[in-house]
């Protein structure tokens, strides 16, 4: 199962933390992939949840390329790391979107095809996530534990 750590955290929300550079590379360096929430102009990135917050440099993206899952904030950073080969995705509000790497990142209230889906917060709707092919998660330690 891919388990991934929401914006970097692995123990619950810490969002004076979220989407930044060193606490996305703990959560990679603790062996997870990480969901991280990408903004751009069509020359430069950023991080952040509800607005640019954090410069990167696209060598950040790369040194850590099989590892992020990259939300894209708007359509134009979604083409830009689409042309850098990096795992991304748009959704707004819908129940599902497909990644650049042919998951379906589902809503967790939203039934889910087992072994095709990422389930977003299990946890915070009690859904059984073990047949899905993986969980994106505040508390992805916690996940871990259960499924070992």
């Amino acid at each position: 199962m891919i388990l991934i750590s929401h914006r970097g955290n692995t123990a619950g929300s810490s969002p004076e933390q979220e989407n930044k550079p060193h606490y996305i590379e703990t959560a990679i360096y603790l062996g997870y992939d990480v969901e991280i929430d990408i903004w751009g102009d069509g020359v430069q990135f950023w991080l952040g949840h509800n607005q640019p917050d954090t410069l990167i440099d696209q060598s950040f993206l790369y040194k850590h390329i099989d590892k992020l899952w990259c939300h894209a904030k708007s359509a134009i950073v979604l083409k830009e790391l689409m042309d850098l080969n990096m795992h991304c995705f748009f959704h707004d509000q819908d129940n599902m979107t497909l990644t650049s790497k042919n998951y379906i990142w589902v809503y967790p209230t939203y039934k889910y095809l087992n072994g095709y889906c990422i389930i977003v917060h299990p946890e915070k709707y009690g859904v059984d996530f073990r047949y899905a092919a993986g969980v994106c998660s505040d508390y992805v330690d916690n996940i871990k534990r259960s499924i070992e």
